[in-house]
């Protein structure tokens, strides 16, 4: 739910995410943002430069808190 909360406020990187996540490991957030990838509540993009870095959104399934 954590993960829903930050990205509810806006589109994060993946550090910012594990920042904003504190005690959470980087390998569950990364299991859980594939998890979530999957399950289509969250996708993610390569943004261009100055950014040159993925970014995670959620879709809308995602924000309105039904991953079908």
């Amino acid at each position: 739910m954590l993960i829903f909360r930050e990205l509810l406020i806006m589109p994060c990187r993946y550090t910012d995410l594990l920042d904003g996540l504190p005690g959470v490991a980087s390998n569950m957030l990364a299991d859980r943002l594939r998890k979530l990838t999957e399950a289509g509540v969250v996708t993610s993009r390569k943004e261009p430069p100055p950014i040159a870095t993925t970014v995670y959104r959620l879709t809308e399934p995602g924000r309105e808190g039904n991953p079908h």
